[in-house]
């Protein structure tokens, strides 16, 4: 195999990967636009699970908020304070799956 024929053998094995470990589909976050709380609920398999969960501003790509959890009850309650006014994205990410979920917050 050529260097490049490597490079491309190996981006769509990552490719092929990420795709099956995205569960954006069966994460909930509600209510969406957000003023005050949101929730986000997480599928049953990952009870007992450390996750991270990140608010990032869409505009900017700024990271605002970022906190490591240990799951032990499916629904996270957050705050829209760590939200910038407008479209935001929530990501949720553990060692082995992702999702990004898009959320509007209302002044």
């Amino acid at each position: 195999l050529s260097s490049l024929g490597l490079m491309e053998e190996l981006c769509l094995d990552v490719v092929t990967s990420v795709e099956g470990n995205n569960f954006s589909d069966r994460l909930q976050v509600y209510p969406n636009p957000v003023i005050d709380q949101f929730h986000c609920v997480l599928p049953t398999g990952f009870m007992n699970k450390k996750i991270t969960l990140e608010v990032v501003d869409a505009g900017t790509g700024q990271v605002k908020w970022q906190e490591e959890v240990l799951v032990n009850e499916a629904k996270i309650t957050l705050n829209s304070q760590d939200l910038s006014s407008g479209l935001n994205y929530i990501r949720v990410f553990s060692d082995d799956a992702f999702a990004i979920k898009k959320v509007i917050r209302l002044d």
